[in-house]
């Protein structure tokens, strides 16, 4: 009897240990930022990730999270003007972030000639539906404008 009491109380704490745990999951939001600094025809853009993001983007393992964000964002993250997608200047580069993040560098030409830029974040929002993206742009040194970026 005493040995089935212990088993009891032992199921009983691990599923409360279990139920605080995805409480805590619960309540971390999927959410990236970049910063764009936009002169003239070249686009400068840092982005970053918290680095327990980065694995749901399911690639290859064997990449370091720089490497794994950067391929992603090749894909999902752009730059057109008039409708004509800017050139990327170089490829993404990592960089020095804090504790816990990811940051990775993207570079791109656009024609001077052309007109209105658009910005195309799709990054995470196939694997974190409820996933939001903040994007801080400033153009040609004028003051900021923050975007939100969402699935919805």
């Amino acid at each position: 009897m005493r040995k089935l009491t212990q088993i009891i109380i032992s199921l009983l704490l691990l599923i409360g240990l279990m139920a605080v745990s995805l409480e805590t999951q619960a309540h971390n939001r999927s959410q990236s930022f970049s910063d764009w600094v936009i002169t003239d025809n070249r686009a400068t853009a840092i982005f970053t990730a918290k680095s327990r993001e980065i694995p749901r983007l399911h690639t290859q393992t064997n990449q370091t999270l720089h490497t794994l964000l950067a391929y992603h964002l090749t894909s999902s993250l752009t730059l057109s003007q008039d409708s004509l997608p800017c050139s990327r200047a170089e490829t993404a580069k990592p960089m020095p972030s804090a504790l816990g993040y990811v940051r990775v560098k993207l570079v791109f030409d656009c024609d001077t000639s052309l007109g209105d830029l658009s910005i195309g974040i799709n990054s995470f929002f196939n694997v974190a539906s409820s996933h939001v993206h903040y994007a801080n742009v400033t153009l040609n040194g004028e003051p900021s404008y923050q975007y939100l970026f969402t699935n919805k």
